[in-house]
């Protein structure tokens, strides 16, 4: 039953990602989109969803655990840089305005992936002093 729970839990997330990439166009909310569409698990450790989903979006699981680490301490109520970094990726908020979703992990993992994407790992100070 655990196989089946994982297998259903990484087809649900892959169809995540596809709603992300092809929600609307560049004016479009995706993250609300996603939200409204999939809820994950309250079983599944945050550190699992989190990683899995860096994962299926094609970046290294190691490196996000070392980032999110060092940034938060994986602790999602996490706040930092005097107040403007919010969560688990630290989402600095007069940059990104993402408001209390940094301080979901599965929404901040959601954009967190659309920075990754457009910018790579440079936006996060922690992984410039990991990875000099």
């Amino acid at each position: 039953i655990m196989s089946k729970l994982c297998i259903a839990l990484l087809l649900g997330l892959i169809w995540v990602l596809i709603v992300v990439k092809t929600a609307g166009g560049e004016e479009s909310e995706p993250i609300l989109a996603c939200y409204q569409n999939y809820s994950p698990s309250p079983d599944l450790p945050i550190k699992t969803m989190v990683l899995g989903m860096v994962e299926l979006a094609g970046f290294d699981p190691k490196i996000a655990d070392k980032v999110i680490q060092c940034e938060s301490g994986w602790k999602p109520s996490a706040v930092g840089d005097s107040g403007s970094s919010w969560g688990l990726w630290q989402i600095h908020q007069p940059a990104h305005n993402l408001g209390t979703a940094s301080f979901d992990p599965y929404l901040s993992t959601v954009y967190a992936i659309e920075l990754l994407e457009k910018n790579g790992w440079e936006p996060w100070s922690c992984y410039r002093k990991l990875f000099p």
